[in-house]
């Protein structure tokens, strides 16, 4: 009917709101995070010695690196997680596709996943 094409039209409006409005905060919050960078001190180079990461040469030319928790997988119950307890392997997933890109992508890039997490 003619109203339910109206609903579904004022909902569509709303959604496009709402994404606006979320993709505004998400835009401020990057930009307000970006500004506290540039007030960190320099490392020395002797900081960016202890901290670098010598990557063997793989297959390929170029290196793709993922941040491991919360891109590839998720811990659906993180809140619950003390410091120092450990995560149940049940209640991680992996993000959907992750396998399929993954996939598609070892045909041109040497996969690297690297994590700050200590559980």
């Amino acid at each position: 009917s003619e109203n339910d094409e109206v609903g579904k039209e004022e909902a569509g409006l709303m959604m496009t709101k709402l994404d606006n409005f979320s993709r505004k905060a998400h835009a401020n919050q990057l930009i307000h995070q970006m500004k506290k960078i540039k007030t960190l001190p320099r490392p020395t180079e002797n900081q960016i010695a202890q901290a670098s990461v010598n990557i063997p040469k793989g297959p390929h030319e170029k290196i793709l690196i993922f941040d491991l928790d919360e891109t590839l997988i998720f811990n659906k119950n993180r809140s619950s997680i003390g410091e120092n307890e450990e995560a149940d392997p049940e209640t991680f997933l992996i993000r959907p596709h992750t396998k399929e890109v993954l996939n598609d992508l070892k045909q041109f890039y040497s996969l690297w996943a690297f994590t700050a997490s200590n559980s």
